[in-house]
């Protein structure tokens, strides 16, 4: 009875198993690459000893989509941990103004959040402020082109159909003139009008 080749049985599950390894390190490679750009798009600044990565919560973001401030603190190579305890910060758009508490992120040392929802577009600043390591601190971060993406307007991220912002209505917003008669209530102005007319008449 024909058999096959030996090893040809394991010559298979090798090939098998390397191609698994291959999409693994593929999907770290992605991940990654991932992470890498979203930091990218966050504004990095040296202050003294420190440095500082901040920008939104998973940019790009739109209004009304959950976001927030997100920061990193480093010292040379080491995440510096704790500072929910001595940071402070606020947000700023236009001229209003809003405490944001701080919480550090599970399983990141180093970075830290404040989640809130964006309800208008445009630039934002964030305030950070208090004590890091003993020294005084307090730096303004504001969105803009070369820092961190600004709040995008959720109806240009809409896709295939637009709806209206909230607080319009396309028909409210036709003019008077504009808005169709229903057929019943022209039979009915007219209905009354011809009797209007007949009773004068009589």
């Amino acid at each position: 009875m024909a058999t096959g080749e030996p090893g040809a049985g394991r010559s298979s599950r090798v090939e098998r198993y390397l191609h698994i390894g291959r999409i693994a390190v593929l999907a770290a490679a992605l991940t990654t690459i991932a992470g890498t750009a979203t930091v990218l798009a966050h504004e990095s600044r040296d202050v003294g000893e420190h440095s500082f990565v901040v920008g939104f919560v998973g940019e790009p973001v739109f209004t009304g989509q959950k976001s927030g401030l997100e920061f990193s603190v480093s010292h040379g190579e080491e995440p510096v941990e704790g500072l929910e305890e001595t940071l402070a910060a606020t947000v700023t758009y236009g001229d209003q103004t809003r405490d944001l508490e701080i919480e550090p992120r599970f399983g990141e040392p180093g970075w830290y959040q404040s989640v809130f929802f964006p309800t208008a577009a445009g630039p934002y600043t964030f305030r950070i402020f208090g004590e890091i390591e003993g020294e005084p601190f307090d730096e303004s971060f504001t969105s803009g082109p070369d820092t961190f993406s600004e709040v995008q307007d959720v109806t240009g991220g809409q896709f295939p159909v637009q709806f209206p912002r909230p607080g319009t209505s396309p028909v409210m917003r036709r003019p008077a003139r504009m808005l169709p008669v229903r057929p019943a209530l022209r039979s009915y102005s007219a209905g009354r009008a011809w009797s209007r007319d007949s009773w004068h008449s009589a």
